[in-house]
């Protein structure tokens, strides 16, 4: 097997390998033994020489002319699989279904190389849709990543370890700054791994543009870890500083998603979300509480208004949310609607000692 040697710098990809080889010393499933250092080399197949070495055969120089006779041949029969030009396919608009294509680990090695090298492609790619095994599909969605200003990753049945190559990859990305990763039933740890990337890099993972106004994901059957996605866009100006609203109901949040929601937007002191609308989204008094402690801590200007009628909040839960906002000197919210709660005189009596 090919251990992978001193890796000359990828044009428009890479800057560094050591984040990727610390990544493969990490997976142990053998469906991941394809070497990212390897891979990467056959990334950029461009006509240049580079130093390669193998476990059996010290660095040796590749030939321009080896190289290039390569990369020729493997398009020409990646051409004969897709029936067209890949590159022209690829900068084409819309998805692409090669999914009966019969494709293989050196047909997506191609891709890649095309992906990354110049001209660019278009502005936003669509995810292809391959019939591989998923380290090598991840490994394209990687390179993508890598090249794309914008990409559309959602409802894409991504694994746990595409998303830690994506991961890793998003860290040398220099365009990208939107993509979409919803709605693939991820685990809170990639979705974690993801948003801390993001939010170094200044990317939004939901497909928010930077100058977009409002965000509509209702009814999107979004679940708790889609909301540590949601949650990193909106926590940053430079992703979210241009939407005014959001629209986040029907879907499955949970008491621990709405939490993480308000706290995003509330610890994001240069938002401009004006009003947050979580009625009927069967919250408990456990999501009042990370929902009131979020108000309650608030440094956002801009928010005005939230709506949390027909949840379980309760005496206890509504005095809590007024005790928040009252409480908070930088507070702006001027509507909270507390009508046809059924709230008791206690609870009254709890509101009132809040103002």
């Amino acid at each position: 097997m090919d251990t992978g040697g001193p890796l000359d710098q990828l044009q428009g990809a890479f800057s560094a390998v050591d984040s990727l080889t610390a990544l493969f010393d990490r997976i142990t499933c053998t469906e991941a033994l394809v070497s990212l250092v390897s891979t990467c080399h056959a990334l950029w197949d461009g006509p240049f020489s580079r130093t390669q070495s193998t476990a059996t055969e010290p660095a040796k120089q590749i030939g321009r002319e080896d190289v290039e006779r390569r990369r020729r041949h493997r398009l020409a029969v990646l051409a004969s699989k897709v029936g067209g030009d890949p590159s022209q396919l690829l900068q084409a608009p819309g998805d692409l279904d090669w999914s009966g294509c019969n494709l293989d680990v050196n047909d997506v090695r191609a891709l890649a190389g095309l992906c990354v090298r110049p001209p660019p492609l278009n502005k936003q790619v669509q995810a292809t849709t391959l019939k591989l095994r998923r380290t090598s599909r991840g490994i394209l969605i990687g390179t993508l990543v890598g090249r794309a200003e914008t990409v559309d990753l959602r409802n894409r049945g991504l694994s746990t370890l595409e998303c830690t190559l994506i991961s890793v990859l998003l860290k040398f990305t220099r365009a990208l700054t939107v993509t979409n990763l919803l709605s693939n039933q991820l685990d809170a740890e990639a979705t974690t791994m993801l948003a801390e990337v993001a939010k170094q890099k200044g990317i939004s993972l939901c497909g928010i543009r930077r100058d977009q106004t409002t965000a509509d994901f209702r009814n999107k059957g979004l679940k708790l870890p889609d909301t540590i996605l949601l949650a990193s866009d909106l926590s940053q100006a430079v992703v979210t500083g241009a939407l005014t609203s959001v629209d986040l109901r029907g879907n499955q949040l949970g008491d621990e998603g709405w939490g993480a929601i308000f706290a995003a937007i509330c610890g994001n002191k240069d938002s401009k979300i004006m009003c947050l609308d979580a009625s009927k989204e069967n919250i408990s008094p456990a999501g009042v509480k990370l929902i009131a402690e979020a108000l309650r801590t608030s440094i956002t200007g801009a928010l005005t208004s939230v709506d949390l009628r027909g949840n379980k909040l309760r005496d206890e839960g509504w005095g809590a949310i007024f005790a928040a906002i009252c409480g908070n000197m930088d507070s702006k919210i001027m509507s909270l609607d507390a009508s046809s709660e059924n709230i008791s005189p206690a609870g009254v009596k709890l509101i009132a000692e809040a103002d």
